[in-house]
């Protein structure tokens, strides 16, 4: 049975000090998050497999923090902004650990 979700909107006092997203009453039970303000990137993406340089292409992304009013998690997500190629959400420890293996692979490309 699914969990009665909260239909009271946060105040600012009640918002985790990251949040920048304004609260509306009005707002639909799914969409009631704490969302920290956008940070915007361009990657490059290609397909799983590779094949070639020319397969590469600009992806724009934006990535911030986002947790639901009726909960005590929040996720890290980086989402495409344009065409929904690129989408990740993780925890806070599951990002720390992603960063940590980027990181050997990047320390491999150097070696």
């Amino acid at each position: 049975m699914a969990e009665p979700r909260n239909d009271k909107q946060p105040t600012p006092d009640e918002c985790p000090g990251w949040c920048a997203r304004r609260h509306l009453q009005e707002d639909h039970p799914e969409d009631r998050l704490h969302q920290s303000p956008p940070i915007h990137a361009v990657l490059m993406t290609g397909p799983s497999w590779l094949p070639h340089d020319a397969a590469h292409r600009a992806s724009p992304v934006v990535a911030r923090l986002v947790q639901h009013t009726d909960s005590s998690e929040a996720w890290l997500e980086v989402t495409s902004e344009e065409d929904g190629a690129v989408r990740l959400a993780v925890t806070p420890e599951s990002g720390r650990r992603l960063v940590a293996l980027l990181d050997s692979l990047l320390e491999m490309l150097r070696a």
